[in-house]
């Protein structure tokens, strides 16, 4: 039976290539996925701009007519609308700004 050694510069490189991916990863969700919401899911122009207990404020350029939303940053679902999506308020989202959950005293919109 012939034993092949491993190369211990592709264990290096492999190691090092997995180390690389998980820090890019890290710094990925950190920046786009704060406490579990995907920020990129609603929309290319939004960040999270603060945080209240279990909500997030997500500003998707709102001092330009933009929509502001807040999200449970558990359950990722919005749980309510503000900003420019406003302007023509419909069904049961544009009626509390900020929402009756934000208990923090800086309100975001």
């Amino acid at each position: 039976m012939i034993k092949k050694r491993l190369n211990p510069k592709k264990i290096i490189f492999a190691v090092f290539v997995f180390l690389i991916a998980a820090f890019v990863l890290i710094v990925l969700r950190s920046f786009y996925f704060p406490g579990h919401v995907n920020v990129l899911s609603l929309g290319l122009n939004c960040r999270a701009e603060i945080t209240c207990g279990n909500l997030v404020g997500v500003n998707c350029r709102a001092e330009v007519d933009g929509p502001y939303y807040y999200v449970n940053k558990n359950t990722g679902q919005i749980v309510e609308y503000c900003g420019g999506y406003c302007q023509v308020p419909s069904g049961k989202y544009c009626r509390h700004c900020p929402p009756k959950e934000w208990t923090c005293e800086k309100s975001a919109q």
